[in-house]
């Protein structure tokens, strides 16, 4: 049964951190390749390219494209065991500069039970930044740092006849929302859902997260963070083979270190209320012989 969005998040626009009421558009165009090289071997390819572009100034426009490429095998019935390679290209804009990601991970999956599973992975990244930072490992001749970062994503999954839970850690380098040019996110989300007629599914959401910038504040003070703790409700309901249609409500709290600004009114501590509708479609995989 899909959610919203059926992508994966890691992948799309990141929005996860409030910086005001400001009027956004975002897109993500990808596309993923796969080759069967034999019943227990497959190796992918994938490109996609996304954006993240505000209709008021004052925040950071962020495009991006990334390449990955994929070695997948699976051992018996219950073990999966993954390799990939990862080049993520950032563009902040002119005043901002960009930032140019590559590395690998290594995952490994099992199916312990019928009812449980278990993902586990680690992602070593090498990170380069236009823009100079303060305390970086190295300067680069053209005036960019480059440093390191060890990214992972485990999750643990159950499923039963009629209800469905996943626990999930997520480590990972995104585009900012807006408010910063690149962050640190570590996130922490739990679910539980149950399939609520044949093709409605209803589920519960909750995750807690941590957003730190990569930069120091321009006043030379420590990096400017985030936390989040958001909660909400997902319904799903399928439409066909490829489409379903999805209508969520979220509500999310928000505590930096720095002063976020509506106005005239600035404050660390923020709270909404997020409502969605949509429709989720894609398209049947096409054969090559």
């Amino acid at each position: 049964m899909s959610s919203a969005p059926a992508l994966n998040s890691g992948l799309s626009p990141n929005q996860s951190i409030y910086g005001g009421m400001d009027r956004r558009f975002s897109d993500l165009a990808l596309s993923e390749f796969t080759f069967v090289v034999g019943p227990r071997t497959t190796l992918t390819a994938t490109a996609m390219f996304g954006t993240l572009q505000f209709l008021t100034p004052g925040n950071t426009d962020d495009r991006y494209w990334t390449l990955m490429g994929g070695y997948n095998r699976t051992f018996g019935r219950s073990n999966t065991f993954a390799m990939n390679y990862e080049e993520m290209h950032f563009n902040f804009g002119a005043s901002q500069g960009g930032m140019l990601t590559r590395g690998a991970s290594i995952l490994y999956g099992r199916q312990v039970s019928p009812k449980l599973t278990v993902e586990l992975s680690v992602a070593p990244m090498a990170r380069e930044i236009s823009v100079p930072q303060t305390g970086a490992t190295t300067t680069l001749p053209t005036g960019a740092t480059t440093n390191f970062f060890i990214g992972t994503y485990d999750s643990l999954g159950y499923r039963a006849l009629h209800w469905d839970g996943s626990l999930g850690f997520d480590r990972s380098q995104t585009g900012g929302a807006g408010v910063q040019a690149g962050v640190e996110m570590t996130m922490v989300a739990a679910s539980l859902g149950r399939q609520l007629w044949r093709r409605v599914h209803g589920s519960l959401n909750v995750s807690y997260a941590n957003n730190r910038a990569m930069a120091q504040s321009s006043s030379g003070g420590p990096r400017p963070t985030y936390d989040y703790v958001q909660a909400g409700a997902n319904l799903t309901h399928e439409l066909g083979p490829h489409i379903s249609m999805y209508l969520n409500y979220y509500v999310q709290r928000q505590i930096s270190n720095t002063a976020i600004c509506e106005g005239a009114t600035c404050s660390t501590v923020y709270s909404r209320q997020v409502g969605g509708f949509g429709i989720n479609w894609h398209a049947r995989p096409v054969k090559i012989d």
